[in-house]
């Protein structure tokens, strides 16, 4: 691999990471507008917040396919495992030191999107189970009391005969 190959695999890699942690930041900004929405109860915010987070996950994954296939150009040309870790030990310590922030940065936002996914799941869970107990309540309210005593009975069908004559 030449020299050139190389540089256009490290900066491959790097806006690629670059990418990643613009929608990892993304991510996390719509996590917290979903917070707010489940407690405001606002289900239509919460409905595009949902369809949006799937699109940024669709792009996430998208970029993992890209990253690997990236990583794995760079571990064939260079041995060693097409990790990002292998890779930042095979370049120079400016490469490394960028790349070593991107993966930090990610993994810091990463763990934030974790804490609030867990804490959004208990919102709802909890907002589910109020729901659950106020249909609970009013079926309560809406049927009626068993009574003893005589059961009602079917009023008699009325029927309507007509006769003509000629």
């Amino acid at each position: 691999m030449t020299q050139q190959q190389a540089a256009a695999i490290l900066e491959q890699i790097e806006r690629i990471l670059a990418r990643e942690f613009r929608l990892y930041q993304g991510l996390l900004a719509l996590t917290k507008q979903e917070r707010q929405a489940l407690i405001a109860g606002a289900l239509e915010d919460l409905s595009e917040i949902v369809r949006q987070k799937e699109l940024s996950l669709e792009q996430l994954n998208q970029l993992e396919v890209d990253r690997v296939s990236a990583l794995g150009a760079w571990s064939r040309a260079h041995g060693g495992d097409a990790t990002l870790v292998a890779l930042m030990a095979d370049v120079d310590e400016e490469i490394a030191a960028r790349f070593g922030r991107l993966r930090e940065g990610i993994l810091a936002i990463a763990s934030q999107l974790r804490d609030f996914g867990l804490a959004n799941r208990a919102l709802a869970q909890v907002a589910l189970e109020r729901l659950e107990a106020t249909r609970s309540y009013l079926l309560t309210l809406a049927t009626p009391a068993p009574a003893y005593g005589p059961q009602p009975t079917a009023a008699p069908r009325l029927t309507l005969a007509v006769e003509v004559s000629a």
